[in-house]
């Protein structure tokens, strides 16, 4: 029987993120894309941070759309914009005002590591989009 590992951060320094992170990611409705900033693994850029533009009806548009769907359900709140305020935390943002941190105390692992596995595919399908869109000098 494999043994059981359990999670049980004390504080924000137990969050570990590796990259590829969201730096941030910007709903753009009137322009119908997302627009990612994402600090990139060594292996695909040598710096520090790159960005992309997904449009929404895109393959990648629709899942990043997916992603952020399951956040505004974990969270509880329409999600616009989300920034990385370093570490493991990040800040979710709604058009209307209000905002919430990942890391903020609020005694639920579950929904910090959940939320970090959708922050996680959203990542890495702007990375993969960005690896798409540049010159293959890169």
């Amino acid at each position: 029987m494999p043994e059981v590992i359990e999670l049980t951060p004390n504080n924000d320094a137990d969050h570990l993120v590796e990259p590829p992170i969201i730096d941030s990611l910007i709903r753009e409705d009137g322009r119908r894309e997302w627009a990612i900033v994402f600090i990139p693994e060594d292996a695909v850029s040598p710096r520090e941070k790159e960005q992309v533009t997904i449009a929404f009806d895109s393959a990648d548009g629709r899942r990043i759309m997916l992603r952020v769907n399951r956040l505004e359900q974990l969270l509880g709140q329409r999600i616009d914009r989300i920034f990385h305020a370093g570490d493991g935390n990040f800040t979710f943002h709604s058009a209307s005002g209000h905002s919430r941190e990942l890391a903020q105390p609020h005694g639920k692992v579950d929904l910090s590591v959940r939320a970090y596995v959708e922050l996680s595919d959203i990542s890495m399908t702007a990375e993969i989009a960005f690896l798409g869109q540049v010159p293959s000098a890169r």
